[in-house]
Formats: structure tokens, C-alpha cells, sequence
């Protein structure tokens, strides 16, 4: 594999939002808002990795609620109290704990069921 090319598949990321459910790592609480950040190796996708120690932050697209936290031992940051049926941006830098990885951001509908937002860092 090229430099550039390897450059490019570490830089590569995915990020989704799951609608009261989850994949992987711990169970998801079914309330508000949770980040799960990941490492998946390109060489064996079916493997991911909690990422312990990331700093998240989220607000809402009306600016009446918002967290700031650390993910857990397993990659997890749960906001069990958020305000739901409204519109989050939340970020997660990934990047402070793992350095082939950007920092990620997305927005989302969070449903009065909750959401995860599931940042995935292709290495």
C-alpha cells in the first residue's frame, strides 16, 4: 500500500446515527442523547474498539440545552437527561486520543426515543 494511499484509509471515518438502538460496545439506555466512539481496523472491519478518554460536546440547534463529557472506559458518553424531538450537533475529538483520526461532528433529529451518534475511526 502507498503512503497516500494508507494516508487516505486512516483519514477515512464514519459516522452514524442510530435511532434508540445501538451497535456494539455497551447497551444503549434508550434516553437522550449518547456518543459511542470506535477504531475498526481496515485489515478486519468486523472488529471495533471503544475509545476510552474522548472529549464530546453537544448542543442543541436552538441552544436550550447542551454537554460537554468524556467517554467511558468503553467509548461510551451517555446524556440520559437531553432534550429530545430536536435537532443535536454533537462532536467528539477522537483526534486528542488517537492521532490518525480527525475530530468528528454531525447533526441529527434525536427522536423522543434518544439517539447514539456512533463516530468510527477507519484505521
Amino acid at each position: 500500500m502507498t503512503g497516500r494511499r494508507r494516508l487516505v484509509g486512516c483519514m477515512l471515518a464514519v459516522v452514524t446515527l442510530v435511532m434508540g438502538g445501538c451497535q456494539g460496545g455497551e447497551s444503549f439506555d434508550g434516553e437522550g442523547v449518547s456518543v459511542l466512539c470506535e477504531t475498526m481496523f481496515e485489515a478486519d472491519p468486523s472488529t471495533r474498539m471503544g475509545l476510552p478518554s474522548v472529549p464530546t460536546s453537544g448542543s442543541t440547534s436552538l441552544g436550550t440545552d447542551s454537554f460537554v463529557g468524556i467517554t467511558d472506559e468503553f467509548g461510551w458518553y451517555q446524556y440520559p437527561s437531553a432534550k429530545t424531538s430536536v435537532t443535536w450537533t454533537v462532536q467528539a475529538e477522537i483526534n486528542l486520543v488517537v492521532y490518525a483520526c480527525p475530530v468528528f461532528g454531525t447533526s441529527g433529529l434525536v427522536p423522543q426515543s434518544g439517539a447514539v451518534f456512533d463516530f468510527v475511526c477507519l484505521l
